[in-house]
């Protein structure tokens, strides 16, 4: 885990937003796990909340570390809370709209059903759902009803296509599709192998390149050095006579000066 081991390589969870945290001073995720969208930890600074590596947390659900007293007498008379830790291993899959309340501990390579509440500890490789969520098997056991994986798709193409019937103009558009794809992705090789031999490319900064028309790709920079140069020739167009007008304007008021006759400025409007 990249929190437990500093000396891996950081990683940066893959969180779809929106995403809520009450304090994020205890909280831990794996760099390498996946939240989907509308998740909250309710976290608190006297419990840590961990979740491992490889998790996949499904959307709106609610990690609660942070509870109240269950004596009436107690909430009423002190306004406190009480932290309970939440640990959550590695390779954990938690189904949408599942709860997880403060002290439990979910064991690598569980999975949880979708709207379940956790209340307490789930053991390594089990499937529970319910409420509260109940152990229903292992994942070392066969389930009733196998699930036959006949295909797998490793692009977007592949996914596109499989178990779909194109016809002619599907798969030409999607033949070119392709091949644009493909030519940007080794224009883009070519250039960015052109200025790393340069010594001008750096290794932290991407490679930026617009494509005009059939032309070649064209740097930032230069994108930049053209536009620059636009909006210069733009303001002498625009301001040249005024500039030109206002030196004559000048230029006469020196001249006239110099003479016996010297006419008044509103005579030159």
């Amino acid at each position: 885990m990249t929190f437990r081991n500093p000396t891996l390589k950081a990683q940066t969870p893959f969180v779809k937003p929106p995403f809520w945290v009450d304090y994020g001073l205890r909280v831990r995720i794996g760099g390498s796990t996946f939240i989907n969208r509308s998740c909250m930890i309710m976290d608190t600074p006297v419990a840590d909340v961990i979740i491992g590596e490889r998790c996949n947390i499904g959307p709106n659900c609610i990690i609660v570390s942070v509870g109240h007293a269950m004596c009436a007498e107690e909430r009423a008379g002190k306004q406190s809370s009480i932290g309970k830790p939440i640990t959550i291993g590695d390779h954990v899959w938690i189904g949408a709209n599942v709860t997880v309340l403060g002290g439990v501990t979910i064991g690598d390579g569980a999975v949880i059903g979708a709207g379940s509440v956790i209340t307490g500890n789930i053991p390594p490789s089990a499937v529970a759902m319910g409420v509260p969520a109940r152990v229903v098997r292992y994942l070392n056991q066969a389930p009733s009803g196998v699930v036959d994986y006949c295909a797998t798709v490793n692009t977007l193409t592949e996914a596109m296509t499989y178990g779909r019937q194109l016809d002619r103009k599907e798969e030409l558009e999607l033949a070119r599709l392709n091949s644009s794809l493909h030519a940007l992705q080794q224009q883009k090789k070519a250039l960015q192998q052109q200025h790393q031999s340069n010594g001008v490319l750096r290794s932290d900064r991407p490679l930026e390149v617009r494509q005009h028309g059939q032309g070649q790709p064209e740097t930032i920079l230069g994108w930049r050095l053209k536009h620059v140069v636009m909006a210069v020739l733009i303001f002498l167009f625009i301001a040249g006579p005024a500039v030109a007008w206002l030196l004559w304007l000048l230029l006469s008021q020196a001249w006239y000066s110099d003479t016996s006759f010297s006419p008044p400025l509103s005579s030159l409007f």
